[in-house]
């Protein structure tokens, strides 16, 4: 391990004096980086500051000083303009390299910096920069706040998580975008999981199966500029507001829109939960099922003549909930009994009286498992436990004197009863009905609202106490514990044999 300042003064003659693999410690402080110069890592090195701003401490400065560059600019033919930018500040040849625990600054306008090596791992930093580049491939960014202007993913397989950062563009495929802060997103590649990000607006051209879940937004404008997006995944996202539409699906085919939540499109100007389609182009045989329209100005709209009349507003057993359907439920099994008119070419066959929630029962055999709960209570406190028995348990809460109801999407994989099922509410049995398809089972019943009740429903048949995750620690500790056993045989049996020489 190299010490700054103790071994040398400067992180960058620390670097130069490094060997391959070497870390290096840099105590707190402010430090520069080289005068009119790029500060370039060239080795695979650990470049590790004193204190963490994750802990609220202070982190060890770093300061860049690139070169100054006079460029011209032609932003029309025959029209050069001439403007002062930094040159690139920072640059990673090498691969594996981990930058952790600095705070970066860089002068602009310029100063980029460029990650061109593989594997390259930044975590607990703060990087104030116009532009940080990701053009290796495999590297991460956590725990990292990016003051910059844009964040361009170029290279593939990139991790980026739990950082706050304006604006990003990925270029590139089978990326991970998990837990951040942004203000906007552009995606122009296929194969990218988009995943738990608190963003504003994002923006999808030429982008085609794409995961993109459990995100919380104003605005997703899919095949921008006309640009065709097909076989993405839009489910569990949270759009609220602040914008004209909330989902604007303006060219693509065979997407689906699952479990999204889209509400308070509305305003003097109108608003749009949903609008589908572009003056010359089609979104066509897209499938939205699932989600809850809820005090939008209109639900579903079109800004342009709607071309392509091919999208689904239910999966051909379930639909959405729109919170201006006054049909009735006669048979009580939580589906609508007439259709959800949209317009004379769309309709939800089977809208739901209730807004859908899924809930994570867990994984077992590398699969995931939900539960979905259709209700007019408030659910909370969700649990599936095998090793409980064959048991699901949530609570429900609604207004006193007003009659509750449920309907549960049991996966049968998960639990099964084989038509012994028992429903508790309070520990008092109540009355349900059963449908089944091939894959799930569906039960439906009423209950007394009050502040709050507990619901229980029995199978018989629990998917297998012991999920595939626990498999190998239990391999683990028995070779382990047979390994332990086998030696002390054998040292008893030395012991043994030394006592028999003696």
């Amino acid at each position: 391990m190299i010490v700054v300042p103790d071994d040398y003064e400067s992180i960058q003659e620390a670097i130069e004096k490094a060997d391959e693999g070497d870390m290096i410690f840099v105590k707190k402080g402010i430090y520069d980086g080289p005068i009119n110069e790029t500060l370039i890592i060239n080795k695979t090195v650990s470049l590790i500051g004193e204190g963490s701003s994750l802990l609220g401490e202070e982190t060890t400065t770093l300061n860049l000083h690139p070169l100054l560059l006079n460029k011209t600019i032609y932003y029309a033919p025959h029209f050069p303009t001439h403007a002062l930018f930094y040159d690139t500040s920072l640059i990673v040849e090498s691969n594996n390299v981990t930058i952790s625990g600095f705070t970066i600054k860089v002068p602009s306008p310029g100063g980029d910096i460029y990650v061109m090596g593989d594997g390259t791992q930044i975590t607990d930093c703060l990087i104030n920069t116009e532009v940080l580049w990701l053009e290796g491939s495999y590297s991460t960014i956590s725990e990292t706040y990016l003051n910059i202007k844009n964040l361009k993913v170029d290279g593939s397989s990139q991790t980026i998580n739990h950082s706050r950062f304006f604006t990003t563009q990925i270029s590139s495929s089978h990326n991970n975008i998990t837990q951040n802060t942004l203000d906007t997103l552009f995606l122009y590649d296929s194969y990218n999981i988009i995943s738990g990000n608190s963003f504003n607006e994002m923006y999808l051209e030429y982008s085609n199966s794409n995961i993109i879940r459990n995100n919380t937004c104003s605005l997703m404008w899919i095949g921008r500029y006309n640009h065709n997006c097909s076989n993405n995944i839009f489910a569990g996202n949270i759009l609220n507001g602040g914008q004209l539409w909330g989902i604007l699906m303006a060219a693509g085919s065979k997407n689906v829109f699952c479990g999204n939540y889209i509400t308070n499109y509305g305003g003097s100007h109108g608003g749009y939960g949903v609008a589908i389609g572009s003056t010359h182009n089609t979104a066509e045989n897209n499938t939205f099922y699932h989600n809850t329209f809820v005090n939008n100005n209109e639900n579903v709209g079109y800004n342009w003549d709607l071309e392509g009349l091919g999208n689904f507003w239910d999966n051909g057993i379930e639909g959405n909930y729109w919170d201006d359907y006054n049909g009735t439920d006669a048979n009580g099994d939580g589906i609508g009994d007439t259709p959800y008119i949209i317009d004379e070419n769309n309709q939800d066959n089977f809208p739901l009286m209730a807004p859908i929630r899924g809930f994570f029962a867990g994984t077992w055999e590398y699969k995931d498992f939900t539960v979905d709960i259709c209700s007019n209570s408030v659910i909370s406190s969700f649990s599936f436990d095998p090793e409980e028995g064959a048991l699901i348990r949530f609570n429900g809460e609604g207004g006193t004197g007003t009659i509750g109801f449920c309907r549960v999407t049991v996966p049968k994989d998960l639990l099964d009863a084989e038509n012994n099922w028992i429903v508790l509410v309070d520990n008092n049995p109540v009355p349900f009905t059963v449908n089944e398809d091939e894959d799930n089972t569906y039960i439906y019943f009423n209950y007394n609202h009050s502040s709050s009740k507990t619901v229980e429903i029995i199978g018989t048949d629990a998917i297998p106490e012991s999920p595939s995750w626990t498999i190998l620690p239990l391999l683990i500790t028995l070779t382990l514990t047979t390994i332990f056993y086998k030696k002390r045989l054998t040292k008893k049996h030395q012991a043994t044999n030394r006592t028999r020489s003696y």
